[in-house]
């Protein structure tokens, strides 16, 4: 009988000690052989089942302090998320440690209940984790005063936290920015990688002055926000600044791109700017912008004409009259428009990456107007991903593929995270026949981009060549 009990494998041996346990002691011995299981179980990496020991060791042990805390965090290591709420409520009347209301308050937060998750975090201050935390749920809640306040705490016990310092100045620009740039400007001491993103702001709120009225600062910060994508926080900057200047037409305009580009209702925001000063050239091109994508082309060349007819040497006005008669189908005049943009800015790659791009989008003038485009933006911008991206599309186009795998290679090798080059690449493989490659490079696409136009370009183009 022996050597039978030793051959079980060490599983099965656990599972017979368990029921002999039960059966054999008494109540509190067999929690002590609980909690040992349990520590042996969360040791070998097994924590489903050291909850389940844990959970039995506290029904044996109820003087144990931390018991079920153990249990529920156990649960929750291997995403029992049921078990482990059950297992929280149990540890809460012996009351948790900061540890347990961190997690509690995660699990409250995976579950949708954000109003409980904030209390169980704030029941573990002052801990580092839990300001974090807050400081986190506060911007998804629109809370951007306690947010502030939160990071600062968080930033008083760890201040040479790259990422949060750069969250307090984006939180700032919303708020105070009179305050954003110090803060920003230290993240960007601390991390090199949020340099570019700083220098946004060096160069709009460093050049401020310091006795403009609020409502000015905080349009200009927002427009910062909104060049980088933080569409959330742009809107609250320029919702305060007309809480402070309802009459701020800039700042009715701003706020409706802002809400465009969140997927929100821009109508009435530009609409207020226009009627609040009807020559605004600023409220002009963004209404032009708006009808743009609304699908108006004829709206946006009207607002888009009467800005650039207010700054005829304003390129950025001649590239949206480029687009917008794109969008209404005239090439010829959206090719002339785009052309003008270069030609009022040429050391500007912007205007020549519009050119590049509307010439490839509409298979037009490749060779007379994009690749010219992209010959200035190799000397503008040779180390941009963007212009190597362009410059091997065109040169696929135009039918030389060596120089179009070259470029479309430095594009990888410069921005490995982007998938649009590895579309291209795939692409031009597909042409050459090449198909090993041509299937490597439209995966990584498709992995890089799941919900976006690149990766479903290339899911689709493996549907159709590698079923």
């Amino acid at each position: 009988m022996r050597r039978a009990l030793v051959a079980l494998p060490g599983r099965q041996i656990l599972v017979l000690l368990a029921i002999l346990t039960s059966i054999l002691l008494p109540r509190p011995f067999a929690g002590w052989l609980d909690l040992e299981r349990a520590r042996w179980l969360e040791a070998a990496s097994r924590a489903g089942e050291a909850a389940l020991a844990y959970a039995g060791a506290a029904e044996r042990l109820p003087w144990q302090a931390g018991l079920w805390e153990r249990a529920a965090l156990a649960a929750v290591a291997v995403g029992d998320i049921p078990q482990a709420q059950a297992y929280f409520l149990r540890a809460e009347r012996d009351g948790l440690t900061s540890t347990g209301w961190i997690a509690r308050g995660d699990l409250y937060w995976q579950t949708g209940e954000a109003t409980a998750a904030v209390e169980a975090w704030r029941r573990a201050l002052p801990e580092a984790e839990a300001w974090l935390r807050l400081g986190r749920a506060y911007r998804q809640r629109g809370a951007y005063e306690q947010a502030v306040e939160a990071w600062r705490a968080y930033l008083a016990l760890v201040p040479d936290d790259a990422a949060a310092r750069y969250e307090l100045g984006l939180l700032l620009c919303a708020v105070r920015p009179q305050d954003a740039l110090p803060e920003l400007i230290l993240a960007a001491r601390l991390n090199a990688d949020y340099e570019p993103s700083v220098s946004v702001f060096r160069s709009s709120l460093g050049a401020m002055d310091e006795e403009a009225e609020p409502a000015y600062w905080l349009v200009t910060a927002g427009r910062g926000l909104l060049s980088l994508g933080e569409l959330d926080l742009a809107q609250a900057a320029f919702e305060r600044a007309i809480v402070l200047r309802p009459d701020y037409a800039e700042a009715w305009a701003w706020l409706g791109e802002a809400r465009q580009q969140a997927g929100l209702d821009g109508s009435y925001p530009i609409m207020n700017a226009l009627r609040l000063n009807p020559n605004s050239v600023l409220a002009q091109a963004l209404a032009g912008m708006y009808w743009l994508r609304r699908g108006d082309a004829d709206r946006a060349i009207f607002y888009s004409s009467r800005a650039a007819a207010a700054e005829p040497d304003n390129p950025a006005w001649q590239a949206a009259l480029g687009e917008a008669w794109e969008a209404r189908g005239d090439l010829i005049r959206a090719l002339a428009y785009y052309q003008r943009a270069t030609e009022m800015a040429p050391t500007e790659a912007l205007y020549w990456r519009a050119l590049a791009a509307f010439c490839l989008r509409n298979a037009a003038a490749l060779e007379t107007a994009a690749l010219p485009a992209v010959q200035q933006l190799l000397a503008l911008a040779p180390d941009d991903w963007q212009t190597h991206d362009l410059a091997g599309q065109v040169m696929t186009e135009l039918g030389y593929p060596n120089e179009a795998e070259l470029h479309l290679r430095r594009a990888v090798e410069l921005a490995p995270e982007q998938a649009d080059p590895y579309l291209h690449l795939g692409m031009l493989y597909l042409r050459l026949g090449n198909a090993p490659a041509a299937q490597t490079y439209l995966q990584q696409a498709a992995a890089l981009d799941p919900d976006g136009p690149s990766g479903w370009r290339a899911q689709r183009l493996l549907e159709q060549y590698f079923p």
